[in-house]
């Protein structure tokens, strides 16, 4: 699973510069699944749920897309203005990366 992630990473790094720009300065981990439903971002770096890119149901553009879109609410500054979305984003990635 860690491949798969890794290679849409570096896929979306050589095929989208804009993406680029954001993923080469963030870190996109693993997070504890019962944290993280899907996928999730404070503007830093991004954490997705093993499990739900495992259940067998996405394909790899699949999940190409979901690291995109949370990029995407990072370039948008999402994590800034929703306060609220940010506390408890902070408490997961505090809580996985000991912070």
């Amino acid at each position: 699973m860690i491949a798969c992630t890794e290679g849409c990473v570096r896929y979306i790094i050589l095929r989208h510069p804009l993406f680029a720009h954001l993923l080469l300065g963030s870190r996109v981990q693993a997070a504890d699944h019962r944290k993280v439903a899907t996928a999730c971002t404070n503007g830093l770096g991004i954490l997705y749920n093993p499990y739900f890119f495992l259940q067998g149901k996405l394909t790899r553009g699949n999940i190409e897309f979901v690291i995109m879109h949370e990029v995407v609410h990072m370039f948008l500054g999402h994590p800034r203005r929703f306060p609220v979305l940010r506390r408890a984003y902070y408490q997961v990635y505090d809580e996985r990366f000991g912070g």
